[in-house]
């Protein structure tokens, strides 16, 4: 299952259109999401490319971090 890693299969995909449709300079629009899912937090960050946001990196947070834990983290 490690083969399927986000590294090692969703890196190198994003990395490629990154490099084929930004050019050096351009403007790359990074967003930072936190959802919360039926009884799961996903927190999310994606990259915006022709108004599509592309997951770069996801994880679910723990159960005992609660709704807002990323809004009150100083």
């Amino acid at each position: 299952m490690s083969a399927l890693a986000i590294p090692r299969f969703w890196f190198p995909v994003i990395k490629a259109i990154i490099c084929k449709e930004f050019k050096t300079g351009s403007r790359l629009i990074i967003t930072i999401d936190r959802t919360q899912w039926k009884d799961k937090n996903v927190f999310m960050v994606a990259v915006i490319w022709k108004k599509l946001a592309l997951p770069i990196y996801w994880t679910l947070l723990g159960k005992e971090e609660p709704a807002d834990y990323l809004n009150n983290r100083h």
